[in-house]
């Protein structure tokens, strides 16, 4: 994954993964958010529309039949802060995200 940085509020820094290329990704992401959650840190997903949005927060609670990971999203929750996963279109950093994961190509 390629990474970069993009500044949050507060002017902090958050480490960008771009994975628009990655295969298969619906497998990838998941493994890759709970590595970050172990290490008690926030994440972000951004994907391009509202319909990415909907299929990361399907695909979050279903990865595994052993486990699941909690998150928030965009189109149903009202507070990012109370969501260590928030799942977004936006490139801002609503819920303090440590790190974000950019599924599609967004345009700079």
């Amino acid at each position: 994954m390629a990474q970069t940085h993009f500044e949050t509020v507060g002017k902090k820094q958050c480490i960008v993964y771009k994975c628009h290329e990655l295969q298969p990704k619906e497998k990838v992401v998941p493994q890759v958010i709970e590595k970050i959650l172990l290490r008690g840190k926030r994440c972000s997903l951004i994907g391009q529309s509202d319909t990415d949005i909907l299929f990361w927060d399907e695909r979050l609670w279903t990865f595994s039949s052993k486990s699941f990971i909690a998150h928030g999203n965009a189109l149903h929750d009202h507070n990012p802060l109370d969501h260590p996963v928030w799942i977004t279109s936006e490139s801002s950093n609503r819920n303090h995200s440590h790190y974000a994961i950019v599924t599609g190509v967004l345009s700079e």
